[in-house]
């Protein structure tokens, strides 16, 4: 069973307490907002001990890092995309989890990636390429402006031992 706790929006804690008043029972409730039965119990004696409905605020345990490493670890992972965790752990003497410090780079959205690999060419594509350049070799250059090269082919779905940290929405 999953231990976990889910957080109750304000509007479902309305929903509950405006269905209870409304005489419904406290067995359809559950059913009809798709929550647990001991939720709504919770929220219908909280309502009746406290008389309205908070937001309650939950203590976060204190984080582990300084407002400094937390620099260090993100200005390491941009200096050094390719670089490791466990590397930044090692390189700057952090005492840290490297969880810890890939959680500190999600936070600053910047997430883990295998970097695109552009495979390698064969001599007959090359052969190809030197044969396109020397035949458009002395083309005007107008000519130029209307071309759009295109022959560019990566991948990232080989398995590669090479990972990066990269910000969202970056190449």
């Amino acid at each position: 069973m999953d231990n976990r706790r889910h957080h109750i929006t304000l509007s479902l804690r309305s929903s509950i307490i405006n269905l209870h008043e409304a005489h419904v029972s406290i067995g359809d409730i559950p059913r009809q907002l798709s929550i647990h039965r001991t939720t709504v119990h919770r929220w219908i004696r909280r309502q009746r001990e406290r008389g309205n409905l908070p937001i309650l605020t939950r203590s976060r345990r204190p984080q582990c890092t300084t407002v400094e490493e937390d620099h260090r670890i993100i200005e390491a992972a941009r200096q050094t995309p390719l670089t490791t965790a466990v590397a930044i752990k090692r390189e700057h003497g952090l005492q840290l989890d490297a969880q810890t410090i890939r959680n500190r780079l999600h936070e600053d959205k910047i997430f883990h990636h295998i970097p695109a690999k552009k495979p390698l060419m064969a001599e007959k594509h090359k052969e190809e390429r030197l044969g396109f350049a020397l035949q458009y070799y002395s083309v005007a250059d107008d000519f130029w402006k209307k071309v759009i090269f295109c022959d560019k082919t990566f991948s990232t779905d080989e398995h590669s031992s090479l990972h990066c940290w990269r910000p969202v929405n970056t190449r």
